[in-house]
């Protein structure tokens, strides 16, 4: 199962760096409205993500909006198929409806670019941003549209995959990373505007398991242990919890004897539901994740690995910077920072506080 799922999500990340068939620059656009039919219902299996079902039915990883797009459409008509709100969000069992090869390219085909919007009118963001902050930042875009009439449409995934696709032309008005060096590698290729980068977190790892789970994983020393057959980590080649739980492991002395166990997810949610789907024994994962989850966690020591400094920015050249400058400002803002705390974050400017687990406490 291990060498099974390293080996596609490798395969994966290869393909993912190769030029895409479809324009990256239309990969986030929001399809027209039109009559799509399915060239195939699937249902969502373990271990399943959009971009893998992209590739499989079109050869693009990165054509998983027009999946969205066409199940979506036939949700409206038929509760049968899903409703996808996040990319990010599926659950096996789900509908999914997989459009022909020529509809794919025309949902994803970019509708003309909008002009400027004024600061006055409400204008739709897009905003990627890193899984870590997939439940924090939901709440944020409802608050944020409630007080400005402005909607947030997020893209979530690992930094490292979001910063390429916005290298590649992908249309982001604001990028919000796990790691700050992935803005400010952004920032030396003059993609985004330098005066909005700002920290707005500091994420910190967790050991997450089953709340059935027979296993007593307390240190990052116990996943040497014989009992412990499998683990998660996001992957760190491009996903920063995955570099932190990579250096917690090199830290407790255990890398080489836990490294053969690996299995790496695409990014920390989907390392999360490895764990949660029983395909792992433990995973490394957000406290973020963590904390809205039913499972057992244990907070690493922070000193056991680099800290965790999130940094966001907005990008150059995005017809709506007042909006995505408002929004940035709302984060770091008294109606954010609150909300950020809520989930797990240290703010800027902050000390940590004590976090439950297991009738525990963990600094």
């Amino acid at each position: 199962m291990k060498k099974r799922i390293g080996h596609l999500l490798n395969w994966l990340i290869i393909v993912s760096l190769l030029p895409a068939t479809l324009a990256p620059a239309s990969i986030l656009a929001a399809p027209p409205a039109q009559e799509v039919s399915c060239a195939e219902e699937y249902t969502v299996q373990a271990d399943d993500w959009l971009s893998k079902i992209a590739d499989k039915f079109l050869g693009n990883i990165l054509a998983y909006p027009a999946i969205i797009s066409a199940t979506n459409q036939h949700h409206a008509a038929d509760v049968s198929f899903a409703e996808i709100i996040n990319p990010d969000l599926i659950e096996v069992g789900w509908k999914l409806c997989v459009p022909t090869g020529e509809e794919a390219q025309a949902l994803l085909a970019a509708p003309a670019a909008a002009a400027p919007a004024s600061t006055d009118a409400a204008v739709t963001l897009t905003v990627s941003a890193a899984a870590d902050l997939i439940f924090a930042f939901q709440e944020l875009g409802r608050l944020f549209e409630q007080e400005t009439g402005n909607k947030v449409v997020f893209n979530f995934g690992s930094t490292g995959q979001l910063a390429q696709q916005i290298e590649q032309g992908a249309p982001v008005d604001l990028f919000a990373a796990a790691n700050v060096e992935f803005v400010d590698e952004l920032d030396q290729l003059g993609l985004i505007l330098p005066d909005t980068r700002a920290l707005y977190a500091r994420g910190r790892i967790t050991l997450w398991t089953l709340p059935d789970n027979p296993l007593k994983i307390e240190r990052v020393e116990d996943l040497a242990s014989p009992e412990v057959k499998l683990a998660a980590i996001a992957n760190p080649d491009h996903a920063p919890y995955g570099i932190a739980a990579r250096e917690a492991l090199q830290a407790a002395g255990v890398w080489e004897t836990v490294q053969p166990k690996l299995v790496l997810g695409e990014n920390v949610r989907q390392t999360l539901q490895y764990a949660e789907t029983g395909n792992v024994d433990v995973a490394i994962v957000a406290l973020s994740l963590s904390l809205q989850g039913q499972g057992r966690w244990t907070l690493i020591p922070e000193e056991l690995h680099q800290p965790i400094d999130q940094a966001l920015a907005v990008i150059k050249g995005t017809p709506y910077e007042a909006q995505a400058r408002q929004f940035a400002t709302f984060i770091n803002g008294p109606e954010g920072r609150p909300v950020m705390g809520q989930y797990g974050f240290i703010l800027p400017g902050e000390a940590p506080v004590a976090r439950q687990s297991a009738g525990r406490s963990f600094p």
